[in-house]
């Protein structure tokens, strides 16, 4: 099996090589990130790559100069242009200076992968011959639409089912937890479906059975038109319907067996309507810690779809993993939040420290990917060039357990202040040892989580006899 391909990406943005990071991970190559072209040069030096992804501002030597000096020592090296500057003159220079393309931030993920395949496409360098390129790119192709989803093995493997069930056409239905991202993922679906017509949704969370039946068939009356309902409306597209757990069993069997046969009968007129749309349902699922299993060991998501739909929806079951089970994705999801809030906010230069984003990555959100979505945006919005720790409103691991008061803390005569201090020093103890069992007692990992130092972390322990709990279990 062939090397990945080395990509260099040089952007003295850290959120930008990130992003661009994780987005060409997902797609099988190889990335090294340089935030100075003069770092460009050295890496190029020391390791040839196969092409150069280089922003144009940047402090030092421009990509421009970049450009000049790659395209003078490495001619054979294509080389992609970007940046947030997007004005003719840099497109016509970036294309007179010898660069394969020319790319604007912020930039369209699926557009940026489609032209770094054309780059390669028209020469990788290699010592195996001018057919390597065609062997060393990857090899199976997921719609980019779909790196939304994160890059880790359950993601590609929700995306590659997903990707293959749209394009089938027949129902099937998608399971997962509040806020998993159903609702997107049966949108991605119907964008890489081919369909002509439009998506249509349906969500019957806290509807009536009557009304969610005249959404869906349409209505009228003898002295009126007659009105098209959702099934109607999706002729040639998609129809998505939400909580279908939350539906009556009457009306889901009815929509079954409309769908079994291919048609419906009009309410109100009688006329038969041919269903030419496809149909995609979503219920929500028990959480991992509730769900049975077999004696294998293999999770029963099918035993969960109701069983009027049994039959409709067969094997063609989409399960979203909860984001704690997927904790890979996390970094990758950061990084896509913080340049959609960056946009957002006019904030393109905010960088997240390395034990910030450890504490989203061991946090269990269950709220799952919407939870973290809206806590990226929160974040951003306050934040100012990085964020820390304490930029995060999450809670330190284990402190939401604790009671409002120390179980040893009494109420005794005496100074306010002293009585709070002795309060404020117990909670500090309390949250620094269920940390430091949090991270079986690495005192490294725990000192980041917390943003203090190493040397603070080693005072505090010695200061509060944390050891000797340790010792003593």
């Amino acid at each position: 099996m062939p090397d990945p391909v080395d990509i260099l990406v040089v952007d003295d943005e850290d959120l930008i090589c990130f992003v661009l990071t994780q987005l060409l991970k997902v797609h099988g190559y190889h990335v090294r990130t340089a935030s100075r072209g003069e770092e460009a040069l050295e890496m190029m030096a020391d390791q040839t790559p196969a092409l150069v992804i280089l922003d144009i501002r940047m402090p030092g030597l421009s990509g421009f100069d970049v450009l000049h000096r790659a395209r003078s020592a490495y001619p054979h090296i294509p080389v992609i242009l970007m940046t947030a500057l997007s004005g003719v003159r840099d497109a016509v220079e970036a294309m007179k200076s010898g660069a394969f393309d020319y790319v604007a931030k912020p930039f369209d993920n699926k557009e940026m992968i489609a032209t770094v395949e054309r780059a390669l496409a028209q020469g990788v360098p290699s010592s195996d011959g001018p057919d390597a390129a065609a062997t060393a790119a990857p090899v199976e192709r997921i719609d980019s639409c779909f790196n939304v989803l994160g890059p880790g093995e359950a993601a590609q493997r929700m995306a590659r089912q997903a990707q293959r069930l749209a394009r089938g056409g027949k129902p099937c239905l998608i399971t997962g937890e509040i806020g998993a991202g159903k609702q997107l993922l049966a949108r991605l679906m119907h964008g890489v479906s081919g369909r002509p017509g439009d998506l249509i949704e349906l969500h019957c969370t806290g509807a009536a059975e009557s009304v969610l039946r005249h959404e869906l068939y349409g209505g009228g009356s003898a002295t009126g038109p007659a009105t098209r309902g959702k099934l109607q409306m999706s002729r040639g597209g998609t129809l998505f319907v939400s909580g279908t757990d939350e539906m009556g069993a009457s009306l889901r069997q009815t929509i079954a067996n409309d769908f079994l046969r291919g048609y419906f009968n009009h309410p109100s007129t009688g006329a038969a309507v041919t269903l030419t749309g496809s149909l995609i349902l979503s219920s929500v699922s028990p959480s991992s810690e509730t769900r049975n299993t077999d004696d294998s060991g293999k999770d029963e998501t099918a035993d969960t779809v109701p069983a009027e739909l049994k039959e409709l929806i067969g094997e063609r079951i989409i399960h979203i993993p909860p984001l704690r089970e997927r904790r890979e994705d996390i970094p990758y999801l950061v990084g896509l939040f913080m340049e959609e809030a960056a946009e957002e906010f006019d904030r393109k230069n905010t960088a997240i420290d390395d034990a910030a984003l450890e504490l989203l990555v061991d946090y269990d959100w269950p709220g799952n990917v919407h939870q973290l979505k809206a806590l990226v945006r929160r974040t951003m919005l306050n934040a100012k060039d990085r964020i820390a720790v304490r930029d995060i409103d999450l809670p330190v691991p284990g402190y939401d357990r604790l009671s409002p008061l120390p179980a040893e803390f009494k109420v005794t005569a005496g100074p306010l202040k002293e009585q709070v201090r002795r309060y404020v020093g117990q909670i500090e103890r309390d949250v620094l040892l269920q940390t430091l069992q949090y991270t079986s007692w690495n005192k490294s990992r725990a000192s980041r989580l917390l943003g203090i130092t190493y040397k603070t972390m080693l005072k505090k322990i010695s200061d509060y006899g944390l050891d000797q709990v340790r010792e003593w279990g």
